[in-house]
């Protein structure tokens, strides 16, 4: 198998990117991880023993290596989308890549991407996370706090002053095995 040559881009990198953006189609890939190739010879480094014998996947599974397999084509008007998807098109026949035509969508104002609503010249938490963080029940645990806390950290950049504010909850956190009581 060979090393990613390039890092994954950081998602807040991706969301500044795209925010601007006024149209979008966006693509989701066939058989997704299944369509990067382990390097013939290298077949054996991915093996694993089933009650059937070892078992040599040619292909990557999922969380063998850093992968996307939703494409977002942003553009500025309708124009440059539908210029950039027949670009991207190309290549993708190029490479024998095919979408599920049912996840895919097309000429959106804004579109779900890595987490995030993005469009209108902005990036917001998707509604569904924040009826979630609202509904949250009280961490009676610091178990409960921990999956708290890194479930909010990921939308840290939509709440003001985020450290701040969890500040008392990683206090919390140094008290291990202990019960959390409640007010």
């Amino acid at each position: 198998m060979a090393d990613d040559k390039m890092p994954l881009p950081l998602i807040s990198e991706v969301l500044d990117q795209l925010k601007d953006a006024k149209v979008f189609n966006k693509l989701d890939i066939i058989w997704g991880y299944n369509n990067v190739r382990i390097r013939e010879g290298d077949e054996w480094k991915a093996a694993f023993l089933t009650n059937r014998g070892l078992f040599e996947p040619t292909v990557m599974f999922f969380g063998m290596t850093n992968y996307m397999d939703d494409f977002i084509i942003p553009a500025k008007d309708d124009e440059e989308l539908e210029a950039r998807t027949i670009c991207f098109l190309k290549l993708a026949e190029e490479h024998n890549l095919s979408f599920k035509q049912m996840k895919c969508e097309f000429n959106v104002s804004s579109t779900m991407v890595l987490g995030t609503v993005i469009g209108n010249g902005k990036a917001t938490m998707e509604e569904e996370k924040v009826k979630a963080i609202k509904d949250w029940a009280v961490p009676a645990t610091i178990k409960q706090v921990e999956s708290f806390l890194r479930f909010a950290n990921f939308y840290r950049r939509f709440i003001k002053n985020f450290s701040t504010i969890a500040q008392p909850l990683n206090e919390l956190k140094s008290k291990k095995g202990e019960k959390l009581l409640r007010p």
